[in-house]
């Protein structure tokens, strides 16, 4: 064979034993179950550690601590006689003796004290009238903030008062299982530290009372009047289970 067929001959057998062509792969779909979650496709960025003074524990001052419990075991003495007061068991003479030592004898204390005072009275015969006093009671109070200047010694508190009342009315109805009345109030609690112990000056919070008694421009004195006159009307009418008297 010649030298140039021979040449030819193995070019034609070497193009038949060459690879085809490349294939292309199936495309798999993914269902969205199946993907990958961000934590697979990125690098998990940690952050670098705060300095050790940004992140130590705070230990609450000794004294602030003591001042905070006094606080809140005054404002919780404050609560329950509240709470007694609008109950079928009231303390005794509360309408004289109102919350004892709790609240400030300042200048400053002695609006809140007689308005507040008046409210509950015109609030408890309503109460009454209606077979709307409290037979049992659970409550509890959220301090939201207590903030302290101690050069004024005065405290400011913020808090949310829960509650959950089951009134004699509904005792009556359904001994076994009565009805009862959810509801939560946002009060403003002012204190001020007099001779050794911290005392109530005012309580400010909104609920149906004081949103028809409390308004701009009113005085002290406009606020009794107003009050008083209602009272004088609720203790004049009789007793009663029915109908409910709406809140004036």
């Amino acid at each position: 064979m010649k030298r140039f067929e021979f040449i030819l001959m193995l070019i034609v057998i070497l193009a038949g034993c060459a690879p085809g062509p490349t294939e292309i792969a199936t495309p798999v779909i993914i269902s969205p179950t199946a993907m990958p979650t961000p934590t697979e496709l990125f690098f998990t960025f940690t952050p670098s550690p705060l300095p050790p003074d940004l992140t130590a524990t705070v230990t609450p001052d000794p004294v602030h601590a003591h001042q905070r419990s006094e606080i809140q075991n005054i404002i919780e003495s404050y609560f329950e006689l509240r709470y007694q007061a609008l109950s079928i068991s009231p303390p005794e003479d509360f309408q004289r003796n109102s919350f004892g030592n709790l609240i400030s004898k300042e200048p400053d204390a002695r609006d809140f004290l007689v308005t507040e005072m008046a409210k509950l009275s015109v609030e408890r015969k309503w109460a009454e009238l209606n077979g709307f006093r409290y037979a049992k009671y659970e409550y509890s109070l959220e301090y939201k903030n207590i903030a302290l200047d101690a050069s004024a010694k005065v405290a400011t508190v913020a808090l949310l008062e829960d509650f959950v009342i089951v009134t004699e009315r509904a005792m009556e109805q359904n001994p076994d299982m009565p009805s009862i009345t959810r509801g939560d109030q946002i009060h403003q609690i002012i204190l001020q530290y007099e001779q050794g112990q911290w005392e109530i000056v005012s309580d400010t919070y909104w609920d149906a009372w004081w949103r028809r008694y409390r308004k701009p421009g009113m005085s002290t004195n406009e606020i009794l009047n107003e009050i008083n006159m209602l009272l004088q009307e609720l203790e004049a009418m009789p007793t009663t289970t029915s109908p409910i008297l709406p809140i004036p």
